[in-house]
């Protein structure tokens, strides 16, 4: 993608360490041509001392050579808020990233997606769940966006790229700095087959804020976010903040509610009730996208979840029971028993019984 002379210098202005805050108010005020030639003439209402000194000693071509050098050393490419392939979705949410680093198919963020999200450390039914989910959105031609973070992010991505889908991980540092390091692999396979973006510089190290600031566009990139398993106060959860306070659609699994990787999507269903989804066709629908077959279960059962069902076709039966039948405790029952209720086989009754739905 070619990059305009302006954009270069709003590349130099993020080199040179200006705040998005201060080059928006140059933005907000600038209506000439030539970007350069305003700050050279007009910087020092907007900028430090140091900053317009060194944009007055260089001309378009330094900084264009500057950038391109710098650029071309990490085979990267950038899109500033300026282009008019710069995705409207992100310039309507508050604080929009000014310059976007990228590698890949930048053509991806002007797609339809869906952010999927979740915890760094799933239950297997979170994983199965993420990838059931992953899979059907996006072989219904949806790109997936996600963060690139351990857990679901990693089953998102996965997912996508093994049922040939396309999908955008979004960095909370520079594309030189990969984060966590034992991602490299999974975004060099991204970076071939989608695209890999950030806000910061190429050599840049993520920062505890950089991850709560890097969560506002992969919402505001995505039509809506589903959120798998979630603590309280997680980095998923605020995903799921920014998506509601840009409009965006939310969508979250039920699970364990006595599990730790739950407690934050079940508070985000609490406050959100119409924001709770069984199958990725709920998704689809919201988002006006052609549903895809209806598959028996939205959840596959395992060996153990057809044992209690075969249980149940006899009655209801109490939790303390069902341990004892499959010689669980209720941790370990617990998991199974929401992913039979998420798929429609079981339902929980009063008195913590649960039913057979398909004998009622």
């Amino acid at each position: 993608m070619k990059i305009s002379n302006n954009s270069f210098v709003l590349i130099y202005l993020d080199y040179l360490d200006v705040s998005s805050s201060k080059i928006q108010k140059v933005l907000n005020n600038f209506s000439d041509d030539d970007l350069l030639e305003f700050l050279q003439k007009n910087g020092d209402k907007y900028l430090p001392k140091d900053t317009l000194k060194k944009l007055q000693s260089v001309s378009i071509e330094d900084i264009k050579n500057y950038i391109n050098e710098d650029l071309y050393k990490y085979s990267l490419g950038a899109i500033t808020i300026l282009e008019k392939e710069y995705p409207l979705s992100l310039k309507n949410i508050e604080e929009p990233p000014i310059v976007l680093y990228y590698m890949g198919d930048i053509s991806l963020i002007n797609k339809k997606s869906i952010a999927i999200v979740g915890t760094r450390k799933p239950t297997n039914y979170g994983r199965d769940v993420a990838n059931q989910f992953t899979a059907a959105l996006s072989k219904s031609g949806l790109t997936t966006i996600s963060g690139l973070s351990y857990g679901i992010d990693a089953c998102c991505a996965r997912a996508t790229l093994e049922c040939g889908g396309k999908t955008v991980a979004v960095l909370a540092g520079g594309l030189d700095s990969i984060y966590p390091s034992e991602n490299v692999g999974l975004a060099r396979d991204i970076a071939k087959n989608g695209l890999l973006i950030s806000e910061y510089r190429p050599t840049l190290r993520p920062k505890q804020y950089t991850f709560i600031r890097r969560n506002r566009i992969i919402s505001g990139l995505a039509l809506g976010t589903l959120v798998v398993e979630a603590g309280m106060h997680s980095g998923a959860t605020s995903t799921a903040m920014f998506a509601i306070n840009e409009g965006r659609e939310l969508f979250c699994i039920p699970g364990n509610i006595t599990s730790e990787q739950s407690k934050g999507t079940n508070d985000l269903i609490y406050k959100f009730p119409e924001c709770m989804v069984l199958e990725p066709n709920q998704i689809l629908e919201k988002l006006g996208i052609e549903k895809q077959p209806k598959q028996k279960n939205a959840v596959q059962l395992d060996l153990d979840g057809s044992n209690i069902i075969e249980f149940l076709a006899s009655g209801s039966k109490h939790i303390d029971e069902i341990c004892e039948y499959m010689h669980m405790n209720i941790s370990q029952l617990g998991p199974k028993l929401s992913m039979l209720e998420i798929s429609g086989k079981i339902r929980k009754i009063a008195g913590n019984y649960y039913e057979n739905i398909n004998v009622i």
